[in-house]
């Protein structure tokens, strides 16, 4: 069962859940940060400049060389690439939500974030799931 895992190891639990693993379990047991790197290499791989991004973790993103980001706004649909951590995606968890992703002071407050605020997301497909708990989305201004 461990080489089934390959990669994503870390976020690697249970092959019966399946491939969307998500669904049975999250919180730590899936998401806590752990694909920041691979997130990385992936938006250096597709030439990402500007990313919007909802991640899941304590790390300082702006240290580690990621393109530029913004925060994604809870309740308002954007487009551009788009990283959303699956805690967020599926609002298991907004803890270290960030308005400003290089500012760690940033956090939103739970009143403030809308119910079902990333729901907006689940119309479309993610251009790859980064790791195990990253989707990488890829949005025109025409929808897709």
């Amino acid at each position: 069962m461990a080489i089934a895992a390959g990669s994503k190891a870390l976020g690697y639990f249970n092959a019966l859940a399946g491939s969307d693993p998500a669904t049975v379990l999250l919180d730590s047991d899936l998401d806590w940060g752990q694909d920041l790197f691979a997130l990385r290499r992936e938006a250096r791989r597709r030439n990402i400049d500007v990313l919007k991004i909802a991640y899941f973790g304590t790390l300082r993103l702006c240290q580690h060389g990621l393109p530029r980001l913004e925060g994604l706004t809870p309740g308002k649909e954007t487009t551009g690439w788009i990283a959303i951590s699956e805690n967020y995606y599926r609002q298991r968890n907004f803890f270290t939500l960030l308005r400003d992703p290089c500012d760690p002071k940033s956090a939103w407050k739970d009143d403030e974030i809308p119910p079902n605020s990333f729901a907006w997301l689940r119309k479309y497909t993610p251009v790859a799931i980064v790791g195990s708990s990253i989707r990488l989305y890829h949005l025109s201004g025409g929808g897709q």
